[in-house]
This record gives C-alpha cells, sequence and structure tokens, in this order.
C-alpha cells in the first residue's frame, strides 16, 4: 500500500500587485500524489460580479495593448477587468467582459446584442464602460476615446467592429449634504473641476458657499476667473434642502498631503475613502490634539473629556486646534483603521439648543468649579445678552463640553452671538424646574466674550438662586404659528392651582390647569385652535393668591 511520505506548501506573492499595503490573496491547489505532493501555486484575486449572456448577435471592440488604459492615472494590473455596459430599465448591466492581461499584444471585448429584450445592447445604443480593481474588488466608471479606422464608433452594431484609442477610470466619490450648514471636502479632483459647474448638481437647493475666511463663491457671484477646485479644498456650504454632490476625477494618495498644524484653528479636509476613530488617525501625535469640530458642533475634546466626535468621514472638513506644532499626513487607504462607538450622551429636554449657524465657539466648565454641585440631569443654558437661547449641555457628573452659536449672516434676524458680544449662563434644576444664575469667579482660559472659533474654560463659579424665578406666578409663551402657548407656572409651596382663561368681557373661555401642584416650576403647553384672534386674560388662582397677566392671541390662517 502507497503512503503520502511529505508534505510541501510553497507560498509565492503575486508580484503584480502594484498596491502596497494590500493584502496578497493566495490560492493553493494541491495535487496529492502517491509517495509525495506537488503543489501548484494560482493568483487567486476578486473577480467582478459581472454576468452577461451570449445573445447569438455581438459587436466586437478591439483594445491595442500599447494603447493607454488607465484606472486613476495608473496602469491597469493582472488580472483587472473591463467590461462594457447596456441599460437596463434604468440600470447598468454587463454586456461583455474581459480579464486584462499586461503581456497581451491586443485584446477585444465582445459585447452582446439583445436577443428577447433587455439582454443586450440595442441597435444603436452607446457603450458604456467600467474598470474592475481585482485587488480591492472595487468598479470604476470609465471613459472611452474610439478610433476612426473602423466602420463601427461607439454604439452597438450586430456584427460591428471598434476600435479604443484610450480608456480611462477614475474614482468617485457621493457626498450627501444636509440641510443647513455643512463643512465639506472631497478626496477628488474632478475632471471638470469648475466650482461653479461642480455647484450646478445642488444649485437649486444652494443658500450659501463660502470658504473658511469667509469670502463666498456662490451663489450669483461673478467671478472674473474660473474657480478651480482641488481635492482637499474645503467649504463651508449651507443648503435649504439634502442634495447630493458627485465627484468624479483623479484621486490623489492620501498619505501624499501634508498639513501644519498649530494652536491657531487651522481647516483639515479628510483624505481617506473610509471613516476612521481620531486616535487611529493620529497615533503618536494624539497629544498634540487640544479640539477638534465639525459643523454640528460634536466635539473631539480630552482634555474635557468630550467626545461627542469620535470618528472623522469622507466627505467632511474639520476644525482643529492643537497644543503643539506639528506635521500630519493621513495613513494611506490600504490602512485598515478602526471606528469608534460614540460616547453615550444626555440630551437636554428644557434649554433645548437645536441650531447650527455655521459660527460656534467652544466652552469647557470644569468639574471642580462648581461651588455646589448641580443634580445629575441639571442643564446649563448659554444666553445672549437679550436672553436668546445659544448652547446648552447636561450635567454627567464630569466635565462639561458646550457650542456656543454665533450669528448667521445668510438670514435677516440675529439668531447666535455677535463678535465681541457677551454671553450668560443659567442652570436648570431638573427636580423643582427653577432657573438660578450662574456667575463665573475665575476662567482657566478665555472669558464670557463670544468670538468664533475661541475657546473657553471656566475653573470656578457660583449658583446665584433668584427669588423672583421661585416666586408664585407665571410665565405665558405664545407661537401663533401653531396656535398655542406654553404657560410655566412657579410654586414656591405646594398648592392647589387654577389657570383659567377671560375674554376683555370676562367671559370665561377655557380652563387650562386644575390640580395640585409641588414647589417647582411647571410648563404646560395649549393648543388654541377654536379661539379667534384678540387679547385675552390668563388667571392663575391659588388658595391664598391670584395672578394675572393679558396677553395677545393672533391666528394667520
Amino acid at each position: 500500500m502507497n503512503h503520502i511520505q511529505f508534505l510541501n506548501i510553497i507560498f509565492v506573492p503575486n508580484m503584480n500587485n502594484r498596491h502596497k499595503g494590500s493584502e496578497t490573496i493566495y490560492s493553493i491547489m494541491l495535487a496529492f500524489i502517491l509517495q509525495g505532493v506537488f503543489v501548484l501555486n494560482s493568483y487567486a484575486q476578486i473577480p467582478p460580479p459581472w454576468k452577461y449572456i451570449n445573445t447569438g448577435n455581438n459587436h466586437s471592440i478591439l483594445i491595442p495593448n500599447n494603447d493607454p488604459v488607465l484606472l486613476n492615472n495608473d496602469s491597469l494590473a493582472e488580472g483587472d477587468y473591463i467590461g462594457v455596459f447596456y441599460d437596463s430599465l434604468g440600470q447598468l448591466a454587463c454586456g461583455g467582459y474581459i480579464e486584462w492581461h499586461i503581456d497581451t499584444v491586443a485584446t477585444a471585448v465582445t459585447a452582446w446584442g439583445e436577443d428577447v429584450g433587455l439582454d443586450g445592447f440595442a441597435t444603436g445604443e452607446v457603450f458604456k464602460w467600467k474598470i474592475w480593481d481585482s485587488s480591492k474588488g472595487k468598479e470604476y466608471k470609465a471613459l472611452a476615446k474610439y478610433g476612426d479606422n473602423f466602420w463601427s464608433y461607439d454604439t452597438y452594431a450586430s456584427n460591428g467592429m471598434s476600435g479604443l484609442i484610450s480608456l480611462y477610470a477614475y474614482p468617485d466619490q457621493n457626498i450627501e449634504l444636509h440641510e443647513g450648514w455643512n463643512y465639506f471636502s472631497s478626496y477628488i479632483t474632478p475632471l471638470n473641476a469648475d466650482l461653479e459647474l461642480m455647484l450646478t448638481q445642488v444649485d437649486s437647493l444652494l443658500i450659501k458657499i463660502t470658504d473658511f475666511n469667509g469670502v463666498v463663491y456662490g451663489p450669483g457671484i461673478d467671478f472674473t476667473a474660473p474657480v478651480y477646485y482641488k481635492a482637499g479644498n474645503c467649504y463651508k456650504i449651507k443648503m435649504n434642502d439634502p442634495g447630493t454632490l458627485n465627484m468624479y476625477g483623479f484621486q490623489p494618495k492620501a498619505e501624499d498631503s501634508l498639513y501644519f498644524l498649530s494652536g491657531s484653528p487651522s481647516v483639515l479636509p479628510y483624505m481617506r475613502e473610509e471613516a476612521a476613530s481620531v486616535e487611529a488617525l493620529f497615533d503618536q501625535n494624539i497629544d498634540h490634539i487640544e479640539l477638534i469640530k465639525d459643523e454640528n458642533g460634536r466635539l473631539y475634546w480630552p482634555e474635557m473629556d468630550q467626545i461627542s466626535l469620535n470618528n472623522l468621514y469622507p466627505g467632511q472638513a474639520y476644525k482643529i486646534i492643537c497644543n503643539a506644532d506639528f506635521y500630519f499626513s493621513y495613513p494611506d487607504n490600504d490602512t485598515v483603521l478602526p471606528i469608534s462607538s460614540p460616547q453615550e450622551t444626555n440630551s437636554t429636554v428644557y434649554y433645548i439648543a437645536d441650531m447650527s449657524t455655521g459660527e460656534n465657539m467652544s466652552l469647557g466648565i470644569e468639574f471642580s468649579a462648581w461651588d455646589n454641585l448641580p443634580l445629575l440631569g441639571d442643564e446649563v443654558g448659554v444666553f445672549t445678552s437679550n436672553g436668546k437661547l445659544v448652547g446648552s449641555g447636561v450635567f454627567e457628573g464630569k466635565n462639561m463640553g458646550l457650542t456656543l452659536w454665533g450669528d448667521d449672516l445668510t438670514t435677516s434676524s440675529t439668531d447666535g452671538l455677535l463678535a465681541g458680544e457677551v454671553f450668560k449662563l443659567k442652570l436648570w434644576n431638573k427636580i423643582d424646574g427653577f432657573e438660578d444664575d450662574i456667575k463665573v469667579t475665575q476662567w482657566q482660559q478665555g472669558d464670557n466674550v463670544y468670538f468664533h472659533d475661541r475657546v473657553a474654560v471656566i475653573s470656578a463659579l457660583e449658583i446665584k438662586q433668584n427669588p423672583e424665578d421661585r416666586a408664585f406666578g407665571f410665565e405665558v409663551i405664545s407661537d401663533f404659528a401653531n396656535h398655542s402657548f406654553t404657560v410655566a407656572i412657579s410654586m414656591e409651596e405646594a398648592d392647589y392651582v387654577n389657570l383659567y382663561i377671560y375674554n376683555l368681557q370676562g367671559q370665561q373661555v377655557r380652563v387650562l390647569v386644575s390640580e395640585n401642584l409641588p414647589i417647582g416650576k411647571h410648563p404646560f403647553k395649549f393648543f388654541l385652535y377654536d379661539t379667534s384672534s384678540g387679547v385675552y386674560i390668563f388667571s392663575l388662582q391659588s388658595k391664598t393668591r391670584s395672578e394675572e397677566q393679558k396677553v395677545p392671541f393672533f391666528r394667520f390662517d
């Protein structure tokens, strides 16, 4: 009886793999022979998911190997694929493909024509091309140029023949822009890099685009010379509705761009194809990062333990401040980097500053700053000199990091802090609902004056109770557009209260509240759909006290 006596396995790398850092995939076919083993090595790369049907009629397209067939300005590698596609109910379907071999003098793609319908090219249909990068398992749209020395050109004909002069494929990037302000960047330099033409994709949705120095680029700006977009350029874009920008063109290597980062606020584009955690991206320089923020006010602020921004994403740009000067370049795209789970935070329920104006500063409150610690879940609100809420956060038993929003210059109203404006802080107690003033007694950094991109940190403060806020009474906040009122009733002691609405003739219109209320501030929201415009008397009554206010009400329907 014969036996296997030895096993030799030999790994041979694929030397044609052009992508530095890519993982080489080996396929080992073992042919077992009695008295021994010999090994066959083949190079298994990722094949395309393309399928086509042999329909019995076709068109040949010649591709000479001495003509340029390029992917992102690089020659194709052994084992890449070239495919030709037709339209099938609005979707591109493969009508034929070939595997690329670098030592072949010439090759041809067979494009299969339609037989029973939607199974191939229709006569006269224009060829559409794709290239498959088998080392990455990705496909790319390609642009073809055709020679004139064949009887067919760029459209299908049964028994036709065409020839390519060149075939260029480039990466593309779809960038989703949300309503409001976006910090935008792309790792692509578009083939048509004219900024005005690039923005026609979202022209009807665009409110304003500026660079980070405040220079306005649209819409409706007439420049004496075209402005061209280059990979890594950063802009602020305000949208009145969501939209998508498609960037198609040359993609420089992520690791080739070098950025100087310092203590002054810098703008950093994102040059990688996949999201990655801040810690993984900056690696040994992570201790130099003071603060990173995005357009929504999310923060990476390790000194304050505020990590609402823990990953960076393609298509976005970021503001970054460092505590030391250094040069930074992104890791290459072949390096797989982790992403981090977001830090769990509680949302505000009273001071709801749901805004994004494109301008902000960062305010920190050290845990040790409080003379009397708030309760977990109490909220800090930041206000303009006119009492407008421009930032807020929830106390969670540690340092706090707040984003304070500046004024949005694209609106007619003042909707944030003005440069040089003094801001005020208040504390809302979640148990009794009262608001107290916060007096800052020491600043570790900065002060209570707003400037764009500034960083301020409070190191000592006092809570000042407001006796008037705790006195028996109520406050009415009107929302005429939604036919509603919010009434905040303050109780300095528990009691049974009634809140009535009367017209000016003294007739009772509604009973809004009739219940026992504990000490604290209690908001109630009411809708008055069946009430006509006019002035009404709101009357709050307890067993021993009462208060009245005249309140106007307007209907817009």
